[in-house]
């Protein structure tokens, strides 16, 4: 692996409302029990992600680590995600409580080629 698959750079981001508009309004919503991801296809092959942890899921310490983990994921696993997509993983209420498989197991439904 060379140094771009490990890293996580601002062009694998979604950095402005815009965006995060868009996919609310234009793109499908799925859930699990600790998040929903809002897929937003796009006609590039390009993958972004874009994290929402609210105050509901716990203190600062608590969302960064939710933040974290769906970033490892998606850094982790950015070969295996479809392309052509704008994913927006919103975490809810006890994502806190889980750990990097747990985070694997969920977003994996929603990301990953089938």
């Amino acid at each position: 692996m060379n140094n771009r698959d490990e890293s996580f750079n601002k062009t694998d981001r979604v950095l402005d409302r815009k965006t995060y508009l868009s996919a609310a309004k234009h793109g499908k919503a799925k859930r699990s029990r600790h998040f929903v991801v809002v897929e937003l296809k796009g006609e590039s092959e390009e993958k972004k992600i874009g994290i929402t942890v609210s105050k509901r899921v716990g203190n600062a310490v608590k969302r960064n680590r939710v933040k974290r983990l769906i970033r490892e994921f998606f850094r982790k696993n950015r070969e295996s995600v479809r392309g052509g997509a704008i994913y927006i993983v919103i975490a809810r209420k006890n994502a806190h409580t889980l750990g990097y498989d747990e985070v694997y197991k969920e977003l994996s439904r929603f990301m990953f080629k089938r």
